[in-house]
């Protein structure tokens, strides 16, 4: 029969492969962060400066058009 129970060996022994799992991942994900401490900022602002003036080239069209009608 399987043992629903772990020995406090067991888990702890489970407890740290989790937290080497853990560690792994989010050594990666600061790693990654670092790296790209520059290019994400800059392409986040560029995005942004695209779309405003996505958008203000919808909204003048728009009162254009709003004049031509009225």
């Amino acid at each position: 029969m399987i043992s629903l129970f772990l020995t406090s060996n067991e888990a702890i022994q489970m407890m740290m492969n989790v937290m080497k799992s853990l560690s792994h991942a989010l050594r990666f994900f600061f790693q990654l962060a670092w790296e790209s401490r520059v290019r994400l900022p800059v392409l986040l602002t560029v995005w942004f400066m695209v779309l405003d003036v996505r958008m203000q080239l919808e909204i003048n069209v728009n009162l254009g058009q709003n004049q031509i009608d009225a």
